[in-house]
């Protein structure tokens, strides 16, 4: 999660960190973005608005996994979980989290097929 969100020093500037922010993080933010670009407004707007879906294709599957966890602090809260699955019949269904996982990966393609082209 740290790594997504350039939250910790060592992650600062990182690739998934910088994509999540608007206008990759750049300060001056979008006219910082058109300069970059010669001033060509047109294809800074098509690169915010790919890193817009990408970003958010990365926060869904960051939701995903953030409430499809159990938090286990030692040997008898995994044997109480491990209980109340057995009780309950609970049946993982990964098949959510495997969607999204191809949506990000979809999303990555379709930003460098657009960058790529500049």
């Amino acid at each position: 999660r740290s790594a997504l969100r350039s939250e910790a020093p060592l992650y600062q500037g990182n690739a998934l960190g910088m994509v999540r922010k608007p206008y990759f993080g750049l300060k001056g933010g979008e006219k910082s973005l058109i300069a970059i670009f010669q001033g060509d407004t047109a294809v800074a707007s098509k690169v915010e608005d790919e890193r817009e879906d990408l970003a958010f294709a990365l926060s869904e599957l960051e939701d995903f996994a953030l409430e499809n966890r159990s938090v286990i602090f030692n040997s008898a809260d995994r044997q109480q979980v491990g209980e109340l699955i057995a009780e309950s019949g609970f049946k993982e269904n990964i098949q959510e989290g495997k969607n999204l996982f191809q949506t990000c990966r979809t999303r990555i393609n379709e930003f460098q097929t657009v960058v790529s082209k500049l």
